[in-house]
């Protein structure tokens, strides 16, 4: 018998051991299914679908700067599905015909009342909670409560996807005719990227936003007709997702390790002086402060902080950018991350896969609010 080279006999030896170690993964990756199924930490099988035709194209002549905004009239519903033992639930988003998601306002305002427009994104618009929840209508209430002999309302101006250009082409087009005696712009940090504002070259995308896309990474897991043109990558993803719970698990936690720290160079870039999205946002509130003064309007300006590490709060130079541009401008500001430090950011939001503010979230900002708003006219 001829003798077996030690080549080959290496080659042999380093195929075994990767079939031992093959099968000790395999048979470790099933354990730990098993352990996720029976005591492993639960998420929902996906996130809400907040695919709504709930938005209208506004001509840029007879808005120029608008783009979109909410259509009059429209009603829809979002299923929140339930995860733990919290129940599925519904929310409805139902538009006035004046185009806001809130009640009739009467036109002209009625002697004596003070009316306030709270303007801003997906946050005031109140994307995951129910109307009565909102932060317009929260505000509304606390305020009553403080003046309760005084006639006032809070309008929800908000609406989803809007920046802070937009904003002030929203409030021209539409919130101004209401005659607010307080118009305040509720930013958030996305507020300084979108319509009218220059994207970044591709070449600038970060490294984690790069792995986001290659792994089909999303933020929940969506049913096959949600996915749309989806990639090779994603519809692997959402398979492995759909049928381990510890892939379920680790592409969620790899999800908001990745995209937080993307986000976070993103914000960071688009805060920064002399940015594109900086300077829309200076600009803005420039006309802002102008034209509410001529009307004899006043503007007031708040930042909601987005909820995450709100123990260490990574956006402070971003709020206080914001700070700046209205203390220029002379115009009264609100920071609001003082009011969420120390809170518990996953307890804030509406959703694990989504991660807007809850109802619990919105009665902190309306408090803080409230005391800026009372000692504003009292000052």
């Amino acid at each position: 018998m001829l003798a077996q080279s030690p080549r080959k006999g290496l080659l042999a030896r380093l195929l075994k051991t990767a079939f031992k170690l093959s099968g000790a993964l395999l048979v470790a990756l099933l354990l730990l299914e098993i352990a996720f199924r029976l005591v492993g930490p639960s998420l929902p099988d996906r996130g809400p679908n907040n695919r709504l035709g709930i938005r209208v194209v506004v001509p840029n002549e007879k808005a120029p700067g608008l783009v979109q905004t909410l259509r009059p009239g429209f009603v829809g519903e979002v299923v929140y599905p339930g995860y733990g033992e919290v129940p599925e639930r519904t929310v409805e988003y139902a538009i006035s015909s004046q185009g806001f998601r809130d009640r009739e306002f009467v036109q002209p305002k009625p002697d004596g009342l003070l009316r306030i427009a709270l303007i801003g994104d997906s946050v005031t618009y109140g994307t995951g909670v129910d109307s009565e929840d909102t932060l317009p209508k929260q505000l509304e209430r606390v305020l009553r409560e403080r003046f309760p002999e005084r006639e006032l309302e809070v309008m929800n101006c908000g609406v989803f996807a809007h920046n802070t250009t937009q904003q002030l082409a929203w409030y021209r087009f539409n919130i101004a005719q209401f005659e607010p005696d307080i118009a305040l712009v509720c930013t958030t940090i996305p507020d300084a990227s979108g319509e009218n504002i220059p994207s970044r070259p591709m070449e600038e995308e970060s490294s984690e936003a790069r792995w986001v896309r290659r792994l089909g990474l999303t933020s929940g897991v969506w049913a096959a007709e949600d996915l749309g043109d989806a990639t090779v990558a994603l519809e692997t993803t959402m398979f492995l997702r759909r049928n381990s719970r510890l892939a379920d698990f680790v592409a969620h936690q790899l999800y908001n390790g990745l995209m937080g720290q993307a986000h976070a160079q993103s914000y960071r870039l688009d805060w920064e002086e002399g940015s594109p999205g900086y300077e829309s946002v200076k600009k803005a509130y420039g006309v802002f402060a102008v034209e509410a003064r001529k009307a004899g309007v006043r503007f007031m300006g708040a930042m909601y902080p987005t909820l995450v590490q709100l123990d260490a709060y990574p956006y402070a130079a971003e709020h206080a950018a914001l700070g700046r541009i209205a203390q220029d401008l002379g115009v009264p500001y609100l920071d609001l991350a003082p009011a969420f430090a120390g809170q518990n950011a996953r307890a804030l939001q509406v959703h694990p896969h989504d991660h807007h503010p809850n109802p619990t979230a919105h009665g902190i900002a309306a408090e803080a609010l409230a005391d800026f708003i009372v000692a504003q006219l009292q000052g």
